[in-house]
């Protein structure tokens, strides 16, 4: 598999991950409780994941957040 491949493949599974995390644990408890997750909250968390895989990517330097 080549460099970029790999690496789009890691962005897309840590992004999974952090979104899986963060909606389904809620969510879960949401549902044992029978009380009712406001869908604004799915969207932020899913955003907040998207939020810390970019900073992810920034950290390890495979994107810059300087200007050239």
């Amino acid at each position: 598999m080549k460099s970029e491949q790999k690496l789009i493949f890691q962005f897309m599974l840590r992004y999974v991950a952090h979104a899986a995390i963060m909606t389904a644990i809620p969510s879960l408890i949401s549902r044992a409780l029978n009380k009712p997750i406001d869908v604004a909250y799915i969207f932020a968390m899913c955003a907040l994941a998207a939020w810390m895989t970019a900073k992810w990517l920034v950290s390890t330097h495979v994107i810059t957040d300087r200007k050239e």
